[in-house]
């Protein structure tokens, strides 16, 4: 419903590149509150991690598993773009690229850290 399309895997991580930077946004908010509405098993519930949490309102803030995620907009001449020769499918690399994964892993579970050219976009 975004409009992503995933670029590559790697272990439980996935890439995926939008048209624009308010695609990715909400894809990783609808993403987040998705994982929220799950009715997750009680056995799931159990684990330390995964209980749920509300903030100081009374809010559910998590419950369940938590997913972190980064964005960024990268600009042209920040990536590169080619196909792989097996696979055919798209490889990206660059400092763009580098910068959109070290977001994405820098993050706590359930979080989505934009990097400034998102927030000034």
């Amino acid at each position: 419903s975004n409009a992503g399309t995933e670029l590559d895997t790697e272990g439980d991580a996935f890439r995926i590149a939008f048209g624009d930077v308010i695609q990715a946004v909400r894809f990783a908010m609808d993403a987040q509150r998705s994982l929220l509405q799950v009715s997750w098993s009680k056995r799931v519930r159990k684990i330390r991690p995964f209980r749920r949490q509300k903030d100081p309102s009374g809010v559910v803030i998590f419950a369940g598993p938590r997913v972190r995620m980064g964005i960024h907009l990268a600009k042209p001449g920040e990536f590169d773009m080619k196909q792989h020769r097996v696979f055919m499918t798209p490889v990206v690399t660059g400092e763009g690229w580098r910068l959109a994964h070290l977001l994405s892993e820098c993050g706590a579970g359930g979080q989505v850290l934009a990097s400034d050219a998102v927030c000034t976009a």
